[in-house]
């Protein structure tokens, strides 16, 4: 089996991957898995994704390289993490899509740098995950989130010159340099460690503290970026093709494996001891949560009057919150809200 593989691995090897650069082994993360080949229990790594299903992984359209996305889910895993970074368990693939508008990335030529587009793939795994989902943010993103802590979970190199350390999960916090059309830019300068993604990392999570009130933790943060491309040496700019640009898309190729667009229904979520007001549907654990007087609409508050959205909301729920015993309730990610008019 290895001498069959071993072409396969040396093609998707050539393929441009992306490595995280001054960042920290990642004990956590367990939705975040390696791509690439199962060499008789041995990993060969190639790209990085995200689980958003049981089934489903989301990760880059660059990742096949100049090869049919079908020989890479013939041959491919996806490999998931131990604590301590190290990938030990391997799933088969059983289908994979590439976006239809994808583009890709092109250095130079007569017309300079063109950044590409839609850099966004899916493959769905033969067997259910051996680890719960992780949450995808399917709001919209906006220039006043420019500023916004970000963090990237990969597998890729940690070392641009030694083409041998990557394969172990590591992560590094980033902040929001700038929002393009099709990209979330990230400046090296501007990250609390210096640090940045890639060439492995490719198609990993880029994380995102959409609300100001979430908390510290990263994990409790929604996948707002696909990681895609980086300067040369990792030392300046990084981008991560936009979440929200593709979202129509991604969640069609859900669909198509689950029957529905819910995330929150597919990851069993609803009535499953926490609230959770960022749903498509309400939740039943919500039902001793009141919120009125104030009536929402789509999650965002339209009670007139209030200004600021859910986050003007907060402090006058902060002592309305009942709690039945034995649960907890967990940082809610609505939509992101305009405020509503003032009263005339």
């Amino acid at each position: 089996m290895i001498p069959l593989l071993l072409p396969v691995a040396s093609a998707l090897a050539a393929a441009p991957s992306f490595f995280i650069v001054n960042g920290q082994v990642e004990p956590g993360f367990p939705h975040v898995v390696a791509l690439g080949l199962d060499l008789d229990g041995r990993p060969f790594t190639v790209c990085s994704g995200n689980l958003i299903t049981p089934r489903v992984v989301l990760s880059a359209a660059h990742c096949s390289g100049d090869y049919p996305i079908d020989l890479v889910v013939e041959f491919g895993v996806a490999w998931f993490a131990d604590e301590t970074g190290q990938p030990v368990t391997s799933v088969p693939l059983e289908t994979g899509a590439i976006h239809p508008d994808y583009e890709p990335l092109q250095s130079g030529g007569p017309t300079g740098t063109s950044y590409g587009r839609f850099d966004l793939a899916v493959v769905t795994l033969a067997e259910d995950a051996p680890v719960p989902a992780g949450r995808l943010y399917t709001g919209a993103l906006s220039d006043e989130m420019v500023g916004m802590e970000l963090f990237s979970v990969g597998y890729g190199l940690t070392d641009g010159d030694d083409g041998d350390s990557g394969g172990i999960k590591h992560s590094v916090p980033l902040v929001l340099s700038d929002l393009w059309d099709q990209f979330l830019i990230n400046q090296a300068d501007d990250n609390p460690t210096g640090g940045t993604t890639c060439s492995g990392d490719s198609g990993g999570p880029q994380l995102g503290r959409v609300r100001a009130d979430l908390p510290d933790d990263p994990a409790t943060w929604p996948q707002v970026g696909v990681h895609s491309w980086g300067q040369s040496g990792c030392v300046g700019r990084s981008a991560a093709t936009r979440v929200d640009q593709g979202l129509g898309w991604i969640l069609d190729q859900v669909e198509a494996v689950h029957g529905s667009r819910d995330l929150c229904e597919i990851n069993g979520v609803y009535d499953d001891g926490v609230c959770d007001t960022w749903c498509d549907a309400p939740d039943p654990d919500c039902e001793d949560t009141p919120v009125d007087p104030v009536e929402t609409a789509g999650g965002c508050a339209v009670a007139p009057g209030v200004a600021g959205g859910w986050i003007g909301l907060l402090p006058l729920l902060a002592g309305r919150v009942r709690r039945r015993p034995g649960r907890t309730r967990r940082s809610t990610l609505p939509p992101p809200c305009s405020p509503p008019p003032p009263t005339p």
